[in-house]
């Protein structure tokens, strides 16, 4: 399931117009989802592929969205946990955790959406 995990997330990348461009990878794993702790592994690799950006990765339980965001080469003014904090509240859920690292949780399944475009809409006017 692991490496079936990197796979598909890396192949996601690959998808995606890189260049030097800033990156905004969601990533929702329907099936087979790993768990927390992977999904930073999964973000470390993904730290060495990406030149400045964000990696959003979740999984769907029951209903409910999980996962992590994590920054890439990201400028330290940016705090993550506090703009984490004030999304997920808002759609239900909760999260929090480091600057450039946090876990969020219980994110109705229908705020998926929403929840990415407020991230990409953040991130765009940091």
């Amino acid at each position: 399931i692991r490496q079936a995990a990197v796979k598909e997330v890396l192949a996601h990348l690959q998808e995606m117009e890189t260049g030097d461009a800033q990156i905004f990878l969601p990533h929702l794993f329907m099936a087979n989802a790993p768990d927390i702790d992977y999904m930073k592994i999964i973000v470390d690799q993904l730290r060495e592929q990406i030149p400045r950006g964000m990696g959003i990765l979740g999984s769907r339980v029951q209903g409910k969205i999980s996962g992590i965001v994590a920054g890439i080469h990201l400028p330290p003014t940016i705090d993550l946990n506090r703009e984490i904090r004030t999304i997920t509240k808002k759609m239900g859920g909760g999260g929090g955790g480091k600057a450039n690292l946090c876990q969020f949780g219980g994110i109705p399944e229908s705020q998926w959406d929403p929840f990415i475009q407020d991230l990409k809409n953040m991130i765009h006017i940091l």
